[in-house]
């Protein structure tokens, strides 16, 4: 079961060995992602103060947080913005909707730390 459609499991697993060597198969790479769900907490994230952005035309989204889990585990769903423009330095062309978004990041945070 996989977010990605159009190629099976197998292609991209297939990949992972052709290209970084095949120790990376499917058993190591079932295991890993065991191992870092284990670390972090996988759909049961136990932490706070985190703040996890997503940009609506970022096709990483959909493998992202897009609803807020708890009051300290916020996302921030940014309608417009793209892979990591939260993170690019502020333009006069930015979209009103990713001004906003980096403001609030930016209040979440200094309450956070102060």
């Amino acid at each position: 079961n996989q977010p990605f459609s159009g190629f099976p499991l197998s292609y991209f697993v297939q990949q992972c060995s052709d290209i970084y060597g095949s120790e990376f198969n499917f058993t190591s790479i079932v295991s890993a992602v065991q191992q870092t769900n284990e670390m972090y907490g996988g759909f049961n994230i136990q932490s706070s103060q985190i703040i996890f952005p997503n940009g609506y035309v970022d096709p990483w989204h959909a493998l992202g947080i897009i609803k807020d889990l708890s009051e300290e585990l916020i996302s921030v769903y940014i309608k417009g913005a793209a892979h990591c423009a939260n993170m690019y330095p502020a333009r006069d062309e930015d979209p009103p909707q990713l001004v906003a978004a980096r403001r609030y990041i930016f209040s979440l945070l200094d309450k956070w730390l102060h």
